[in-house]
């Protein structure tokens, strides 16, 4: 509008684009000055990330300001200034008559509408999730076999793509929708709704960019929370699944070869140092201990044999230690653990077992299990299964057979080695566990705690570097789209002033138009935070499943679980909320303010 009014008292062309590129670059280098300050801040910032927006780690970066950051925030900015440049270039053309004879008539659609960019995009966008499904991941996509994902583009850029194609779709959409919903409220008498849906079926580009940031926004944040969440959850089911419980203790009573975690083991079961569980139980901080047995065992099954392991448990001390995740099998672990107590003899084994050897509950296997240099038959029957249990890696073991420990002890008419699992009661560190398993003892005692590994890899730099771009990308996009919703409301109202004062002057009362007003903006919130958050959960569940990534078995066990990050979706509704109450707050008070002749006689001026 400023343009237009000087252009048509005779500003020439050349004067008002120096005047805006001036102003542009002005703007350009004031914001890359405070810009180089406030990413040093930011910087030191993302070394502190754990995860989405959690910056308690306790590391620190050393913050430089190189060349290349420098060149960068220079392409920044000049790529800023170019997007503010070019659609004002656009309107140097009009003068006061053309430009309100486009406005009254609402103008063109967005060029991305005639364009038909948002069907093509759509197109595009449901091909990637074909060819994903089709190959089985996104690192599969990108020819990454066994990739990193902290390290590949994909892991956002398809994701983002496509809540940016539905976004588009969406606003395609979403004036049908409005004026099917002003039909239906003209059989109604609320005025102040009507009026607002009628509005937003007529007026759509007025409110795309707000509505596209508030979308985008929304669903990123809960895609990132979620991801993060989900991530960090099966670091801690990783490691927690590779050790049973929160200690693997073994005391070996002797050098001998080493284990499977690299500690000695003792090929004598006579010197085996065999403890009652109750003097582990008696240790201060442990809450539960089950002993665990893993020998080399091959179950026969018809004509069939299967190469594995089999594992002896203390089938009821074993839910009270054990890491377990209720995925782990279609039984409750209590169902399974009284199948194994009822049934002395009973085993379970995996549920793949059953349909691909014509087999099920109740019917017999027979074992061999080969332990401290002896071969033990063991007659034995099926009475539960499992998809995962812990420290058992298909891939690499085999077949996995768990059995009651004690009976497997009296068909064998003796004890062999087995390891011991804890469920601690408190944070115990790896001294002080020292020090109580010494003085019951067990003086050369060796065990695994999933603890440092968790910790590990929380801290891992790939992770930080990309939970803390994310972190700050999103609190920089909430702060522009809360910006963004805030002034859409105010020059709304601005703009619309000749409507509203007309209104009032044909008698609609006070309360009416700040109905109106508060509709109106209520439908706008609701529409983005409604597609916002359908879209980032949708997202979620469609794409995390198959960012889960190894080079080894042991780094894609157990498989993931999609945790939505529903606190995250809760604080983008009250945050949200809250800004719907501040804009609505301001623009009651300028409604009531509100001069009805000054704002007919004077129109947008007021």
């Amino acid at each position: 509008n400023e343009l237009a009014v000087m252009r048509s008292r005779g500003a020439p062309v050349t004067q008002l684009v120096a005047a805006i590129i001036l102003e542009a670059l002005l703007t350009g280098l004031i914001a890359f000055g405070l810009a180089i300050l406030l990413s040093m801040g930011l910087t030191w910032l993302m070394g502190k990330a754990r995860s989405f927006l959690d910056f308690s780690a306790t590391t620190s970066v050393r913050v430089i300001v190189g060349p290349t950051a420098l060149r960068t925030g220079l392409m920044a900015a000049f790529l800023a200034i170019l997007a503010q440049l070019l659609p004002t270039f656009s309107t140097i053309q009009y003068t006061v008559v053309n430009y309100k004879l486009i406005r009254a008539r609402g103008g063109q659609a967005p060029w991305w509408q005639r364009s038909y960019l948002d069907l093509l995009l759509a197109g595009v966008a449901a091909y990637g999730y074909y060819v994903l499904r089709a190959q089985g991941g996104l690192f599969a996509v990108a020819g990454n076999d066994g990739g990193d994902p902290f390290q590949n583009p994909l892991l956002f850029l398809l994701p983002a793509f496509i809540i940016f194609a539905v976004t588009l779709l969406a606003l395609r959409v979403l004036p049908w929708l409005m004026q099917g919903a002003a039909w239906l409220l003209q059989l109604t008498n609320s005025v102040a709704t009507l009026q607002a849906a009628r509005y937003l079926a007529r007026s759509p580009r007025m409110y795309t960019t707000p509505l596209i940031m508030l979308v985008l926004t929304v669903s990123f944040a809960i895609y990132t929370a979620s991801l993060a969440q989900t991530l960090d959850f099966q670091l801690y089911d990783q490691q927690f699944y590779r050790t049973g419980g929160d200690v693997n203790l073994y005391t070996p009573p002797a050098a001998g070869t080493p284990n499977a975690f690299g500690m000695s083991a003792s090929s004598n079961p006579e010197d085996f140092l065999y403890l009652p569980m109750s003097r582990y139980e008696e240790i201060e901080g442990v809450r539960s201990a089950a002993r665990v047995a893993n020998y080399s065992a091959t179950g026969r099954i018809g004509s069939q044999d299967l190469n594995g392991r089999f594992y002896g448990i203390d089938w009821h001390d074993f839910p009270d230690t054990v890491y377990w995740r209720w995925d782990f099998s279609n039984y409750r672990l209590g169902s399974l653990m009284n199948a194994l107590g009822n049934h002395p003899d009973g085993v379970l084994v995996p549920e793949s077992v059953l349909p691909q050897y014509g087999v099920r509950a109740g019917d017999p296997i027979r074992m061999t299990v080969r332990v401290a240099g002896a071969s033990i038959e063991y007659e034995a029957r099926i009475v539960g299964t499992f998809r995962a249990f812990p420290t058992w890696y298909a891939e690499e073991d085999g077949f996995l057979f768990v059995g009651d420990l004690d009976s497997f002890f009296r068909a064998a008419g003796n004890q062999f080695p087995y390891r011991v699992w804890l469920q601690l009661d408190d944070d115990i560190t790896d001294q002080e566990l020292r020090l109580r398993l010494d003085k019951i003892g067990l003086l050369n005692s060796e065990w695994f705690r999933p603890d440092r590994a968790i910790e590990t890899g929380l801290t891992r730099p790939e992770r930080q570097g990309l939970f803390g771009l994310l972190s700050i990308g999103f609190i920089a996009a909430t702060s522009l789209t809360i910006l963004g919703l805030f002034l859409y409301a105010l020059f709304s109202y601005r703009q619309r002033g000749v409507e509203l004062g007309i209104l009032r002057a044909v008698g609609l009362s006070t309360g009416r138009m700040t109905g109106l007003i508060a509709w109106e903006l209520a439908l706008l919130v609701s529409v983005g935070l409604l597609l916002g958050s359908s879209l980032g959960i949708g997202v979620s569940r469609l794409f995390i499943p198959y960012l889960q990534v190894g080079e080894s078995s042991v780094e894609q066990v157990p498989e993931f679980l999609v945790e939505i990050s529903w606190a995250a979706v809760s604080q983008v509704y009250l945050l949200y909320g809250l800004l719907f109450i501040l804009a609505l707050s301001a623009l009651v008070l300028l409604a009531t303010r509100m001069r009805v002749f000054m704002a007919i006689k004077l129109g947008e001026t007021v």
